[in-house]
Order: structure tokens, then sequence, then C-alpha cells
């Protein structure tokens, strides 16, 4: 991706302002950071986890392709502005979330979110899953139709949660039962599975403890003070301005 050159941050009288300086690589290159940066930012985007080659191959690929575009003259007044609005919302929610860190939640805020809110951590139901994974997709649906006479290489996968199962091996789910073969998933040429749901269990009464989610209640009030500390910290900075 593009290089930034210069981000200055400067407070003045009446205004905070980020400078944005956007221009070509002269060298494109790749490094260590960015390929964190790049794999952080898929995980936080699309809850996937991408392997160093993978990261480092596509920020290459994007930073080629975006100097192509910044040399051609492509980038307008406008798109820039576009970029600083957004350069500029994300480092003014980072100043607030930073703030937020900063001020630590008394425990028994924190435990009373917790059971006010019980029912939001109550466990979800639970299945236990064994794979059967298939070279093609005859054995595979031979298996799934009853033939148990072909090749397959056989996996307990354990308890997983039903609502960390994504679609479409969700669709496939029977609640409150158990003892039954999914239909052949497709995963690749050679990569076929049936799952076997061995067994189901309810978790009605069941949460998860309050050191376990914690992190999670934290990060739930901060989000709903959110807006509200944006003001204070906006106005402390007035008010130190009208001083």
């Amino acid at each position: 991706m593009f290089r930034v050159l210069f981000w200055t941050f400067f407070l003045c009288i009446s205004s905070f302002a980020v400078t944005l300086h956007i221009s070509p690589d002269e060298k494109v290159d790749v490094t260590a950071q960015d390929v964190d940066a790049m794999k952080q930012y898929v995980k936080d985007k699309f809850h996937f986890i991408m392997n160093e080659n993978g990261a480092k191959k596509i920020v290459k690929e994007n930073r080629i392709l975006s100097n192509v575009y910044l040399k051609k003259g492509l980038l307008t007044p406008f798109e820039q502005s576009v970029l600083r609005i957004e350069v500029e919302k994300k480092l003014a929610d980072n100043l607030i979330k930073k703030t937020q860190k900063k001020s630590i939640l008394p425990e028994k805020v924190l435990k009373s979110y917790y059971y006010d809110h019980l029912q939001d951590f109550r466990k979800p139901d639970e299945i236990e899953v064994i794979r059967y994974r298939f070279g093609n997709f005859a054995d595979a649906y031979k298996f799934y139709q009853g033939d148990k006479n072909v090749s397959y290489k056989k996996e307990n996968l354990g308890w997983r949660y039903v609502s960390s199962i994504k679609r479409p091996f969700n669709e496939f789910i029977v609640k409150n039962k158990k003892n039954y073969y999914t239909p052949p998933f497709v995963l690749g040429k050679q990569d076929i599975d049936v799952y076997y749901i061995a067994d189901y269990k309810e978790n009605k009464e069941n949460y998860f403890p309050y050191e376990k989610v914690k992190s999670r209640i934290e990060r739930i009030i901060y989000a709903r003070t959110f807006e509200r500390d944006r003001r204070k910290y906006l106005e402390k900075i007035s008010e130190s301005q009208n001083h």
C-alpha cells in the first residue's frame, strides 16, 4: 500500500489537525511490521488467520498496484480528503480508547454488571463432533448413505459451541438431536468431509465464570460510555484552550 510520508500532529488554539501527504514509494518493499499489520487487519475484519507468506504476498501486491495508481495521478483531492477523514477518525477513536483504559473500572462495577446481565453470559449449546474425511465425493456420499466400507480418515473434534459453527455447516446442526451424519461438504478437490454429531448438550443454566468474561465486560462498558467519554475529553481540551 502507499506510504504515508508525513504525519504531523499539532495542537493549536482552535483545532487539532492531521497533515497527511501521500506519494508513491521509490522502492516497493515489505517489512515484518507490514506483514503483522496485514495479519491483524484480516483477523479483525474477517476473523481469519493468515499465514506469513500469504500476508506478505497480499501486502506487496497491494503496494505495487497502489503505487501505479499514485504514479498515474489517479488520486483525486476528494479521495485524499476521505483518507484523511478515515485516519482522523481512527486516531480520535484510539485516543479515547487509550484514555478509557487508563481509568481502571472498579471490580464491584464489573461484578455488578456480570450478575445484572447473567443471561448474556450463558454458555451456548454444545455438540460433540467427529469428522470423516474422504479423498473423493463418491466415497463420501456412499458413507453418508450408509455404506461404511470405504476409505476415510477419522478425527474426533471434541465438543464445540453451536454458536461458533459457521455457515453452511450450522444449517445442518439439529438442536437437541444426536447420532446423525451431515451431508458431505466439499472443502477441496480431495478433501470431502462428513461430520457425525455424537452428542448434543444444552446449557440452559450453565454460565461462563466471571473471571472468564471479565475483559469482555470491560469492553462492553467502555463501548457504552465511549460517546460520553469522548464529549468529556473534548470539553477538557476546550477548557484548557480558554485559560
